[in-house]
């Protein structure tokens, strides 16, 4: 199963709780354009961190999340 993983911008407040929790950087944060991105999908562990650190639940991810 491929993972599916994204983030919702307008829930996300660029805290980058994300980005330091993430042990494969799979997270950017885009200074130019002032949003987290996500750069590597395809290298998440599924260990589902980014889900539960995000404190808005911006993080939609279809192994760690029942919104898929």
């Amino acid at each position: 199963m491929k993972i599916r993983i994204e983030i919702i911008s307008e829930k996300c407040i660029k805290c980058k709780d994300c980005i330091e929790i993430c042990p494969v950087d799979i997270f950017k944060y885009n200074s130019e354009k002032e949003l987290v991105e996500i750069i590597n999908p395809n290298e998440c562990i599924e260990c589902c961190g980014c889900v539960e650190i995000c404190p808005t639940n911006a993080i939609i991810h279809s192994i760690c999340s029942n919104s898929y």
